[in-house]
């Protein structure tokens, strides 16, 4: 929690094609937020290669240190009780459930985006 009046965090995002970062971003927003924000990154970027003629078949991966968020953005059963939060969540569900993302965890220090905040 970088701002003690607000409660909010500094979030980070990198977005790689083959290997190579193409995008990195950084605000202060909840962590839902920013996974919501990498999987609309991925399906800009799986759009844009699809135009290009290249195929993606496999899921994107949007990967995150918060256990928490990745747990309940690919667990239907998770309850959701503030609805600003539940959009971001079902969103991220829809994608999941569509197989054009799969949220993994990464530890904190196998995190690249931490370097973002």
């Amino acid at each position: 929690m970088h701002d003690k009046v607000t409660g909010r965090s500094i979030s980070g995002v990198v977005v790689y094609v083959g290997g190579t970062p193409i995008i990195w971003k950084s605000r202060r927003q909840g962590s839902v937020n920013s996974m919501k924000l990498a999987v609309e990154e991925a399906i800009t970027i799986r759009y844009m290669l699809r135009s290009l003629g290249i195929k993606v078949s496999e899921p994107s991966n949007t990967t995150g240190d918060n256990e928490a968020t990745i747990i309940c953005a690919t667990n239907p059963e998770t309850p959701l009780k503030k609805k600003n939060i539940a959009l971001s969540y079902h969103f991220i569900r829809d994608q999941t459930a569509t197989k054009t993302v799969k949220p993994c965890k990464v530890g904190s220090k196998k995190n690249v985006a931490d370097i973002l905040t």
